[in-house]
């Protein structure tokens, strides 16, 4: 589930777009949004009254919410622990290790 709160005054519609938007910063992430992935988006903003925004001034807010959702990708899978299962154990992704691969 991805959740994306802003302050910006949208309406209903406008704030469907960016949940849209989404998907594109999982897709970065190398998601392929399969079926049955159960991927689901919701918007909100706390502004209340006011006209919203014009059409045309809503290009920053996707980019925003694309590379906002990319980013808290990747920073859950970097801060994951390795879990242990009945049958199964998924190992954490040794950090260090990738800092040297990447040069970092």
């Amino acid at each position: 589930m991805m959740l994306v709160g802003t302050d910006a005054p949208l309406d209903h519609r406008q704030l469907e777009r960016v949940a849209r938007r989404t998907t594109f910063g999982l897709a970065r992430t190398g998601s392929a949004g399969q079926h049955g992935s159960g991927d689901f988006a919701v918007a909100f903003t706390t502004h209340t009254g006011g006209p919203a925004l014009p059409e045309e001034s809503l290009d920053p807010l996707f980019e925003a919410t694309v590379e906002a959702v990319e980013e808290a990708v990747v920073n859950s899978v970097l801060r994951a622990e390795t879990v242990v299962g009945t049958t199964t154990t998924a190992h954490a992704i040794p950090v260090d290790e990738l800092r040297g691969l990447l040069g970092d």
